[in-house]
């Protein structure tokens, strides 16, 4: 098996997990990394409990939109975080979450997670969960 094998092959959906049509209205897929990446976005962002037949998936990174931005906050992300991350089978260790904000516009917090990827290697994923 190669590692874009391993790493898997899914529907493509846009930043709204709305699924991308191509412009023939074929559905797009998305494989390897780009996919590994994708489902820890849906997974860090989806609420836990909102999967009837997956209670446990997910782990509600928008429920902390509005949270203050404070020491005990980020520790709670950082533990959802890992804690996901280590659910899915190709990911080998959390190596860091760090966090970036302006206390003027905390709507722009930007979260780095470095992971170590079974048979991959590290990888870092940015983004902002709200």
């Amino acid at each position: 098996m190669t590692i874009e094998e391993f790493l898997g092959t899914d529907i493509r959906f846009d930043s709204d997990f709305v699924k991308e049509d191509d412009p023939e209205g074929d559905i797009t897929t998305i494989s390897g990394l780009d996919n590994y990446k994708a489902a820890m976005l849906r997974r860090w962002t989806t609420t836990p409990g909102s999967l009837a037949h997956r209670p446990e998936y997910g782990a509600g990174l928008k429920d902390y939109q509005n949270a203050p931005n404070t020491l005990a906050t980020r520790q709670k992300i950082t533990q959802r975080i890992e804690e996901q991350a280590l659910r899915d089978n190709r990911t080998e260790a959390v190596l860091s979450v760090s966090f970036t904000w302006d206390d003027l516009y905390p709507e722009k917090t930007i979260i780095s997670v470095s992971m170590k990827v079974r048979g991959y290697g590290d990888v870092e994923i940015t983004f902002n969960p709200f």
